[in-house]
C-alpha cells in the first residue's frame, strides 16, 4: 500500500491554500468524532447485505488532508479517511479504531490518491440543511464547479422459475453537478434548456446563463461545461 500523510488543517484559508503546523488538537473535542461502534460499524469490510453495490466514494481507506472550520490549531496525524455517500458520513481511522467525523465541522478534504493527482472536496450545506461532500472540479475567484455523488437504488431482474438474477436492490452512485457562487448552489442538469429556463432570471449567475446560451454548451458532457466555465473565467 502506498503511504501518504494526512494533514488536518484548521485555520481559515482559501480552498487551494491549505497550511501546516505542529500544534496539537484533541481528537474528540476538535473533530467532534464518535467511535463507529456506536453506529454498529466495526469495519467497512462488512457491507450491508440488504443491497448489492457500495455507498463508498472510494473503495478503501485513503490518506489525505482535512481542514476544519473555525479553529486556529491543527495537528499532523496518520489519519485515513473514507466517505459513505448513503449515510453522508465521513470516517477517519486512528490505529485500528474508526471514527465518525461531524461533517459540519469540516471545511475541505483532499485525497492523496497517488503521487500525481489529488482529489479535493468541500463540505457545503444545501437548502434542506443537509451537509454533504462536493468534489471541486474547478475553482476560481468568480465561481466554483462542483460534483456531488448520491446513492440511487434500482430494482434488479429476477426470474423465479429459473432462479436467475437477484432479489436485492442495487446501490449505485450517481453524480450531480453544481455551480457554487456567493454561498449558493445551482444545479447543472444534463439538459441545457432546463438550466436556462430555471436560472434565466437569477441575477447572481446571469452572466453564466448568458454565456452557456450564446455558446450552445453541451451539458451532457462534463468536460465541455468545465471548459466553458474556464473560458468565461478568463474574460471576467
Amino acid at each position: 500500500m502506498k503511504l501518504y500523510f494526512l494533514i488536518i488543517c484548521v485555520f481559515l484559508l482559501p480552498w487551494s491554500a491549505l497550511g501546516q503546523s505542529n500544534v496539537g488538537v484533541d481528537i474528540d473535542a476538535d473533530l467532534s468524532v464518535n467511535n463507529t461502534r456506536a453506529y454498529g460499524l466495526a469495519t467497512f469490510d462488512k457491507r450491508d447485505q440488504t443491497y448489492e453495490g457500495s455507498p463508498l466514494l472510494w473503495d478503501e481507506w485513503t490518506y489525505g488532508k482535512i481542514k476544519l472550520k473555525g479553529n486556529d490549531d491543527f495537528t499532523v496525524k496518520d489519519y485515513q479517511v473514507i466517505f459513505d455517500a448513503n449515510r453522508k458520513l465521513l470516517y477517519l481511522k486512528l490505529g485500528t479504531t474508526e471514527y465518525n467525523v461531524d461533517l459540519k465541522m469540516v471545511d475541505t478534504l483532499s485525497l492523496n490518491s497517488n503521487f500525481e493527482f489529488e482529489q479535493k472536496f468541500v463540505t457545503l450545506q444545501n437548502k434542506t440543511g443537509v451537509y454533504d461532500l462536493y468534489e471541486i472540479i474547478l475553482d476560481s475567484d468568480n465561481f466554483s464547479f462542483l460534483g456531488k455523488k448520491d446513492v440511487e437504488l434500482s430494482k434488479q431482474f429476477y426470474n423465479t422459475a429459473l432462479d436467475v438474477g437477484s432479489l436485492k436492490p442495487r446501490m449505485s452512485l450517481v453524480e450531480s453537478l453544481y455551480i457554487y457562487r456567493d454561498g449558493d448552489l445551482y444545479e447543472v442538469p444534463k439538459k441545457r434548456k432546463k438550466f436556462l429556463d430555471k436560472y434565466s432570471e437569477t441575477e447572481k449567475i446571469k452572466d453564466i446563463v448568458s454565456y452557456f446560451k450564446q455558446n450552445k454548451v453541451n451539458f451532457k458532457k462534463t468536460d465541455e461545461v468545465q471548459n466553458a466555465l474556464i473560458e468565461l473565467n478568463k474574460i471576467k
